[in-house]
Order: C-alpha cells, then sequence, then structure tokens
C-alpha cells in the first residue's frame, strides 16, 4: 500500500489575503474620495462666503482632518495586506502523515515525528494574518506556526488528520480561539 494514501495535505492560498487587500483598496479610495470632496467643499465655501463661518470653517477643517487620518490608515492597512500576500507561500503548507507533520516555514520544509510533539493548537491573533495554527515539539519553547488564514482547508479538517494519524492522542485545540464574553 503507498504510505502517501493516508497523508492529509494543505496547501497555500491566496483567497482570504486577496479578499482583504481587495477590502482595504477599495476603503482607501472611499476614503481618499471623501477627502477630495470635503476639500472641495471646503474651498466653496472658503472663496464664497468671506469671511468664512468660525463653526463651519471648524467643522470642515476637523472632516478633512477626521478624513486624513482615515486614508492614512486605510494605506497602512493596504500596505501590510499586500506584504502578507507577498510573503505567501506557494504548494504544501501542511503534509499530515503516519509518521508526523510537515510543515513549511521559511527556512524550509521541517518534518516533525509525532514522538517529537506534545501539542497542536492555535494561537490568537487580532492583527493579520490572523489566528495560527502551532505545533509544539517536546523541548521547551520548540514550536512551528502557519496561519490559518493561509491554509486552504478549515481547521476541522487538521483536527481530523491529526486525530487519525495519533489514534486520538493528539487533537487540535482550539480553546486559544475561544472568546470569553
Amino acid at each position: 500500500m503507498n504510505p502517501d494514501a493516508f497523508a492529509f495535505q494543505a496547501n497555500f492560498t491566496p483567497v482570504q489575503l486577496a479578499s482583504q487587500a481587495a477590502r482595504y483598496s477599495s476603503g482607501l479610495k472611499r476614503n481618499l474620495w471623501t477627502l477630495v470632496v470635503a476639500g472641495l467643499i471646503f474651498a466653496v465655501l472658503y472663496f464664497v462666503q468671506k469671511p468664512m463661518n468660525e463653526l463651519a470653517r471648524s467643522l470642515l477643517t476637523w472632516f478633512i482632518g477626521f478624513s486624513a487620518v482615515l486614508a492614512v490608515v486605510s494605506g497602512v492597512q493596504l500596505a501590510w495586506a499586500r506584504r502578507l500576500l507577498g510573503r505567501l507561500g506557494q504548494g504544501m503548507a501542511i503534509r499530515i502523515d503516519p509518521a508526523g507533520i510537515a510543515l513549511a516555514t521559511d527556512d524550509g520544509l521541517v518534518g516533525v515525528p509525532w514522538s517529537q510533539i506534545s501539542a497542536v493548537g492555535a494561537k490568537n491573533h487580532q492583527k493579520p494574518p490572523g489566528p495560527e495554527l502551532v505545533v509544539r515539539g517536546l523541548e521547551k519553547g520548540q514550536q512551528w506556526k502557519v496561519p490559518f488564514s493561509y491554509l486552504d482547508v478549515m481547521p476541522g479538517s487538521i483536527d481530523s488528520a491529526v486525530r487519525a494519524h495519533t489514534q486520538g492522542r493528539l487533537q487540535l485545540d482550539l480553546s486559544a480561539l475561544d472568546r470569553v464574553w
């Protein structure tokens, strides 16, 4: 029997990051248009109403300032999303088989046998790229991470593969992603 027949593989996918980058790009365009329209309104009122009402000038100045801040924030978010998209790997991200887990890292493919794994879990991040799959080794501080948003499978599929290949000894612990209300 071919050992690859029992392997589970998850690949890198750009779908979620590309969608996020598109949302940030749309927000940046909207904020820039808001800034341009507010600037035009301010210019028209400034030249039509001399002297300009102090309250109107203050409100428009605050609105233009707020629009400028939103445009800068949107630009930073878009740059961050594009940077993450550029760092996204190609091909296989995770391979789970009877021998262990292989994960794609910055240093290449790292294979970890089941005997050297103490836990498979998740780590919560609010900032992009978001929550990560974490494989913890037996040695203190030894761990490997892959963001869930980079993968083309859901966490439940990974959990099923881990449980099957460890005969229930390990499971994907997602308790770090729970929110306390």
